[in-house]
């Protein structure tokens, strides 16, 4: 029956016959003097690879972005965060406690505080202290000052009523790097907006 083949097409190895197959053979195999295969490990990247990558790419992306803020504005937009948190926490306390509650801006200080209708400190829910926030602290936006805080007849004081509305509107504003942000508490809606 070989003698009728055609000399065109190639003879088949015979799959025992390990000689015919050393060109063959995938190249995660391996045999040994005995002829027995062994098979190598394909080694892949672990968990554990992947996440010191990620962990280095984190910490280089964090240097980049400190170093991106040259001018301020990061911190400033910290700051308008910080503020308009304390202003919206005294609104829902206001509404809350069906009673006046206000914001105190102490520009000399570079601070704000939550005070109740008698001028009492409210209580911070977390932490149980008193409710100020002192732009001087240490977990504070460095360098950002508070430079004025103007609320019409209440003065340095943004007042909320006991459904949370604002008495007046008015401005705060703040400075960094002799770059200013200016704060305006919509009195129709109690919305404290940066420009």
């Amino acid at each position: 029956m070989n003698a009728t083949r055609s000399a065109s097409s190639p003879a088949r190895p015979d799959p025992r016959d390990v000689r015919d197959m050393r060109g063959v053979r995938d190249s995660r195999d391996s045999r040994d003097s005995r002829g027995v295969r062994r098979v190598r490990r394909v080694r892949g990247t672990t968990l554990f690879e992947l996440l010191v990558v990620l962990v280095i790419m984190g910490i280089m992306v964090g240097m980049m972005a400190v170093s991106a803020d040259q001018n301020g504005t990061i911190a400033l937009d910290q700051a308008t965060v910080v503020v308009q948190d304390t202003c919206a926490r005294a609104q829902a306390l206001a509404r809350s406690g069906r009673a006046p509650v206000g914001v105190v801006f102490d520009v000399a200080g570079n601070r704000l505080a939550i005070v109740r209708e008698d001028g009492t400190l409210t209580k911070d829910p977390l932490t149980h202290a008193d409710a100020v926030v002192n732009f001087k602290a240490p977990n504070m936006p460095s360098h950002v000052a508070l430079k004025t805080a103007a609320f019409g007849a209440a003065g340095v004081a943004a007042i909320f009523d006991a459904q949370g509305v604002p008495l007046l509107g008015g401005t705060v504003t703040m400075q960094r790097k002799g770059l200013t942000r200016t704060l305006t508490l919509n009195a129709a809606t109690g919305e404290l907006t940066g420009s």
